[in-house]
C-alpha cells in the first residue's frame, strides 16, 4: 500500500536549498538525522498530464496567489511572471536555488 510521496530537489549546495525551503517558503521541517532535513508540505496531490517539456513539474498550491506572491517576495523570492488566468486557476512561477522553475498556483478545483 502506498502511504505517501517523496520529492527530492537536487542541488550541489544542499544547505542553500534547505534555507530556501525553510526560510523563504516557510515549509515545516525536521532533522531526520545527521543534518538531513525533511520538509512537510501541508498537502500533496498527484496529477497526470498529457503535454509538457519535462517529465514532471513541481508546483506549490496556495489559497490566494496575490497574497502569497507578496509574502514570498517579502522573504526574497522573486516571482518570474505576474499571475495569469488559466481555465483551472491562476498561476505564476519562481525558481529554486538550483535554477529550476516551479509553479505557484491558486486552483479553482476543490480537493
Amino acid at each position: 500500500m502506498i502511504t505517501g510521496i517523496a520529492v527530492e530537489i537536487i542541488h550541489p549546495d544542499v544547505e542553500e536549498t534547505y534555507t530556501f525551503l525553510r526560510d523563504k517558503l516557510g515549509l515545516p521541517c525536521f532533522d531526520a538525522g545527521g543534518g538531513f532535513m525533511v520538509f512537510e508540505p501541508p498537502k500533496a496531490i498527484l496529477e497526470a498530464g498529457q503535454a509538457g517539456d519535462t517529465p514532471f513539474t513541481l508546483s506549490f498550491q496556495c489559497d490566494d496567489i496575490d497574497t502569497t506572491i507578496a509574502d514570498l517576495e517579502g522573504r526574497g523570492v522573486e516571482c518570474k511572471k505576474p499571475p495569469r488566468d488559466e481555465p483551472w486557476g491562476r498561476t505564476s512561477e519562481f525558481s529554486l536555488p538550483n535554477g529550476r522553475s516551479v509553479i505557484l498556483y491558486q486552483s479553482k478545483m476543490q480537493g
